[in-house]
């Protein structure tokens, strides 16, 4: 099974990471923010999109360690209801098991 056939996807609020970067450069891609912000109105975004994105990025921001840079603007609600229950559990694990809570 391929993973096209897996159809995963990504909380949109993950794009608020990329935006945070975007958003802290000294040049500023105007066309990529405004794409940015109206993907994450969707309620899901596919992976083949977020990998597209990375890649715009390092051509606009071509630079060695690109993935750890962005990384630096990492906050807790760009990984939606995992990151606040990873924030509030004493173990990824239990913040795992406490996802199916919430999510099927």
């Amino acid at each position: 099974m391929s993973a096209s056939n897996l159809n995963v996807s990504l909380d949109p609020s993950a794009l608020g990471l990329l935006i945070a970067f975007v958003d802290h450069q000294p040049f500023k891609s105007s066309a990529l923010r405004s794409r940015l912000s109206s993907l994450r109105k969707e309620n899901r975004l596919p992976i083949e999109a977020w990998w597209s994105l990375l890649d715009e990025l390092y051509l606009q921001y071509p630079r060695p360690g690109l993935g750890l840079e962005i990384g630096q603007f990492f906050q807790p609600y760009h990984a939606g209801l995992l990151g606040y229950l990873a924030m509030h559990s004493s173990t990824m694990g239990q913040a795992l098991l406490r996802i199916h809570r919430f999510q099927p």
